[in-house]
């Protein structure tokens, strides 16, 4: 329900902090879906653990410690 609220205002960027992180696989992979869908309208930047979300990014940013680790282009 929050990523339809959010979408509806079509804002041009979208920071999604574990967008799937409370979802089941399958609900968190509709979920993507929906947010990878917008992007050809906007941006997403999403803060994950989840690495099914990172092998579709466009850019990989990792931390540790409030610290940049790496730093890559995804997919």
């Amino acid at each position: 329900m929050a990523v339809a609220q959010v979408m509806i205002h079509r804002p041009r960027i979208i920071f999604a902090d574990e967008p799937t992180g409370l979802l089941d696989r399958r609900a968190g992979l509709q979920v993507m879906a929906l947010l990878r869908g917008y992007c050809t309208e906007g941006s997403l930047v999403a803060a994950t653990h989840n690495s099914e979300i990172l092998s579709e990014a466009d850019v990989v940013i990792s931390m540790r410690d409030g610290r940049i680790t790496d730093a890559k282009d995804g997919a």
